[in-house]
């Protein structure tokens, strides 16, 4: 595995719920010794305890309660993955062009500054 294993499958491979596919990436992972995912796994190893001994502590959290939890979770899910839609492409009808920082107000635009990047904006398609 070249890349550090997301949060999500770190959380699955603590929790013994991996696919033996991906249990076996991210063992081989942590085995290279990476810090950052080794760090992620203890802690997640952290709040299953904290939450085990809550449970046990309180009992079970009432079931109303809990859907009100995965409710939120899901609309908020819902709403990261609809913005992050819309902000990965242009509107229909529109199309991406370089702007120089050193435009005019009149709308000409100068050549690029070599101290500045350039910016996109958007504009309607012929």
């Amino acid at each position: 595995m070249t890349r550090h294993p997301s949060a999500e499958h770190l959380a699955e491979f603590v929790e013994g719920v991996l696919s033996r596919r991906w249990t076996a990436k991210v063992s081989s992972h942590l085995d290279t010794g990476c810090i950052r995912c080794h760090g992620q796994v203890v802690q997640l190893k952290q709040v299953t305890s904290v939450l085990t001994s809550a449970s046990l502590k309180f009992g079970p959290m009432p079931d109303q309660f809990s859907a009100r939890i995965e409710m939120a979770i899901a609309s908020e899910s819902s709403a990261r993955v609809t913005s992050a839609q819309a902000s990965a492409r242009p509107a229909a009808g529109t199309s991406l062009r370089v702007v120089s920082s050193a435009a005019s107000t009149s709308g000409g635009e100068a050549g690029a500054s070599p101290s500045s990047p350039p910016r996109w904006r958007a504009r309607s398609r012929p």
